[in-house]
């Protein structure tokens, strides 16, 4: 038997999400007030890329008392290593499809090409023929 979970539980279940997701990411930003001035720079744009906040989500398992100084340091080490992954992936994946495409690009026309020069083909030996014929 299904049971439908009531919607007023399901949107309290989500703000209370969310709510965590603020504490941590408030706390973060006030731990980062002790950082020096690059390391907090670096902090805030992170913060802004979803890879990286799901990642402080996931150390922290979402409760604010769990980032402190002696651990920030190593999670935005962290949180750059996966953004980077994360990006190394994307681009390697767009790579890839470039270079796929370029040689299916490559391919048609020297398919084109091919068929080009079957074509002239016939017409440049006989081109060649009468160039003969009148030289010699």
């Amino acid at each position: 038997m299904q049971q439908d979970i009531p919607r007023r539980y399901l949107l309290a279940a989500c703000e209370r999400v969310l709510e965590l997701k603020r504490g941590v990411v408030e706390q973060v930003r006030i731990i980062s007030r002790r950082l020096t001035p690059e390391k907090a720079k670096q902090l805030d744009l992170l913060l802004t890329q979803d890879r990286s906040t799901q990642l402080l989500m996931d150390k922290t398992l979402g409760a604010s008392n769990v980032v402190n100084s002696n651990n920030i340091e190593p999670l935005i080490e962290e949180m750059k290593r996966s953004l980077t992954e994360s990006v190394e992936a994307d681009a390697a994946s767009s790579i890839s499809t470039a270079q796929r495409e370029a040689a299916a690009k490559v391919r048609k026309a020297n398919n084109a090409a091919a068929m080009l020069n079957r074509k002239i083909s016939p017409w440049s030996n006989h081109s060649l023929k009468q160039k003969r014929m009148m030289q010699g």
